[in-house]
């Protein structure tokens, strides 16, 4: 499920980096575990308590298609980091993705610099491998 960003910014009320964060965790581990939207997958995600950060949960809600209503998302809240478990529930194979902790860093001197688009945009130019890293696989 490829979506715009005019999408997800229609969804969230606004296109934000985190947002963008989320859309690109999911987009890689559904991709690494090999599903598809909607079903036969379980989010469980592990960030702050309060937006700007926990923005990445629509994101994530977007791509993967996980819902409250399906009861295949759950968010536990913390502060020490942002973490994302995607599991495939047809063979239970799972990744673990942490948001690397410069990036909220990056983001705030960033937005002290220039406008929330070019935030955005510099989030969607990085590398995945500078954004986040796999903890387990």
């Amino acid at each position: 499920m490829k979506l715009s960003l005019e999408e997800a910014e229609k969804f969230h009320g606004h296109l934000g980096p985190y947002l963008v964060i989320g859309m690109r965790i999911g987009e890689y581990a559904m991709e690494q575990l090999g599903i598809t939207p909607y079903f036969d997958l379980k989010v469980e995600v592990e960030c702050p308590p309060k937006p700007p950060v926990r923005c990445l949960v629509d994101g994530l809600q977007l791509v993967t298609g996980a819902t409250y209503g399906k009861a295949n998302i759950l968010v536990k809240e913390q502060n020490k980091h942002v973490r994302v478990k995607i599991t495939n529930t047809k063979n239970n194979r799972e990744i673990q993705i942490e948001l690397h902790p410069d990036i909220p860093i990056k983001i705030e001197r960033w937005y002290q610099e220039m406008s929330e688009k070019k935030v955005v945009q510099n989030i969607l130019a990085m590398d995945t491998r500078e954004l986040f890293q796999i903890v387990k696989n």
